[in-house]
């Protein structure tokens, strides 16, 4: 059961930096999305 919580809390720390990291790219495409054209963003 000890190997079980300790992956749990690797884990739990490894989703809490995959989600800082996202929030930096989104943060990064947003500001590139109002630096460039919008029409190269458009679905389609």
């Amino acid at each position: 059961m000890r190997h079980k919580i300790e992956f749990e809390r690797k884990y739990r720390r490894g989703q809490k930096t995959m989600i800082q990291t996202f929030h930096q790219v989104a943060a990064n495409v947003s500001r590139c999305h109002i630096l460039q054209s919008t029409d190269v963003f458009q679905p389609g």
